[in-house]
């Protein structure tokens, strides 16, 4: 399993829902005192994987901030994946936290902001611009009863990595509606070209890549909205019918040949199956980026290249295209920092300046990537015009409320491990869309009667 991999999926999964289950032990609200921590220092805490980029971090951006803001500085404490969420509500219970609080994402904020664990930022982000340089709907994933509390990180989406070779000798183009998904998939399969490689051998969590996108792709923006944050229930009939639409793909054998094989595949088949061209398609995560290119050309020891593009509209309703967007982490002040200036300044050098994170993003996209406001000519030339085309039609889709949802990051912590845990039965035929979704909703309810509070990106938020 790549460590990419690992930090989207276990990071969230094991360790992330674990915490938001257990927070009972972490006590009730900020002490109000501080033993860790120096005026000039802003201290935080992070789950970077892998000496490059935390080398990175060290040379480019710890380095960056202190040129920009002279005499601060920002001093980082390495915390695996797994004990990075812990290891911040025990030191924020105890008056010990880092000044930058860093979550694993949206679902995690509203209950320490409702513990007084986090500082208000609206103010600072009127202050210094950064409603101007953060793309429209980020304010209302990190905003609660009217206050801003986070700024969401590593921003991530799902959508489809194809064989570009393949489809160029046989003529075909990414399929933009579910007319051209499902024709293209017909033609394949009477080919003997598996449609989508795909396998969840090593990591079964992996489904959630699926609810998301066809969730997301059929029910669309609103719906998928409105179902998030209780407005509508989760039988509703657009999600029963993604719901349907997802399990007959798979028993065609669209997804990884068949169910069977779909839950025996390793990562490294299916990414090898995509690049010789036994499979068409690959349908994944922006992180997939890091390492694409060990699977093709000479690296993978083939004459085979790859593109990108977004997943298809699977309703008429629903624009294209959309992304799934995910978010890998947030970035809040604590409440009671001694340096919450500096805090707040390293934020701003994260976000303040685009052509420098979009360099960040050309360095490491899987890390670094942020919601701003790109523009073609922020991204360096020398970047992968693949992954800058990705990035600048990313921004610009959702910027205009063409969003959808991925499921680790604004599912309810219940709610999440119900849709990815029961979506294993869908897809082999076990469980019928309806009881799939009528089990989920009644984790939801049980899911809001437990305290969590809902939160996700409204749609309306975009520029158009």
């Amino acid at each position: 399993m790549s460590p990419v991999i690992s930090r989207r999926g276990i990071m969230r999964g094991a360790l992330g829902i674990g915490a938001l289950l257990t927070t009972a032990s972490t006590g009730g609200c900020s002490s109000g005192s501080r033993t860790t921590g120096t005026p000039g220092t802003a201290t935080y805490w992070s789950a970077l994987e892998g000496g490059e980029v935390r080398g990175y971090f060290a040379d480019t951006i710890a380095a960056g901030f202190t040129e920009q803001y002279p005499g601060e500085r920002v001093e980082l404490v390495y915390k695996t994946s797994e004990n990075l969420e812990r290891d911040v509500r025990l030191a924020l219970a105890a008056g010990t936290a880092p000044d930058v609080i860093e979550t694993n994402g949206p679902a995690f904020v509203p209950e320490l902001a409702d513990q007084d664990y986090l500082a208000d930022l609206t103010k600072r982000a009127s202050d210094l611009g950064w409603n101007d340089v953060l793309l429209p709907w980020v304010p209302s994933v990190g905003t609660i009863d009217g206050k801003l509390f986070s700024i969401p990180t590593q921003f991530e989406t799902l959508g489809i990595f194809y064989n570009a070779t393949l489809f160029e000798r046989r003529g075909y183009t990414p399929p933009r509606s579910r007319t051209d998904l499902e024709a293209l998939c017909e033609e394949l399969t009477n080919e003997g070209i598996v449609p989508f490689a795909a396998g969840n051998r090593e990591f079964a969590q992996t489904i959630e890549w699926f609810t998301s996108v066809f969730f997301s792709h059929f029910a669309g923006p609103q719906v998928m909205y409105d179902v998030l944050t209780g407005a509508k229930p989760w039988t509703t009939p657009p999600m029963v019918e993604a719901a349907a639409l997802m399990q007959d793909y798979f028993r065609r054998g669209w997804f990884g040949g068949s169910p069977q094989r779909y839950f025996t595949t390793s990562f490294n088949a299916m990414h090898a199956d995509l690049a010789a061209g036994k499979a068409a398609m690959d349908m994944e995560g922006t992180w997939f980026f890091a390492e694409i290119d060990s699977f093709f050309g000479k690296q993978g020891g083939n004459a085979n290249d790859w593109g990108f593009a977004a997943f298809p509209a699977l309703r008429d309703a629903v624009p294209y295209p959309l992304y799934a967007v995910g978010t890998g982490a947030t970035l809040s002040i604590n409440a009671d920092s001694v340096s919450a200036d500096e805090a707040a300044h390293f934020i701003d050098f994260l976000i303040g300046d685009r052509k420098a994170a979009a360099q960040r993003i050309a360095d490491h996209p899987s890390e670094f990537a942020l919601p701003l406001r790109f523009t073609e000519s922020d991204f360096p030339q020398s970047m992968d015009p693949r992954i800058r085309t990705a990035y600048v039609d990313l921004m610009a889709a959702t910027g205009k409320g063409n969003i959808g949802y991925t499921n680790w990051t604004f599912s309810a912590p219940r709610t999440a491990i119900e849709i990815y845990e029961k979506a294993q039965e869908l897809v082999a035929d076990d469980l019928s869309p309806e009881d799939y979704l009528a089990g989920i909703e009644d984790t939801f309810q049980s899911d809001l009667e437990r305290g969590f509070t809902p939160v996700a990106i409204d749609p309306r938020a975009g520029d158009e």
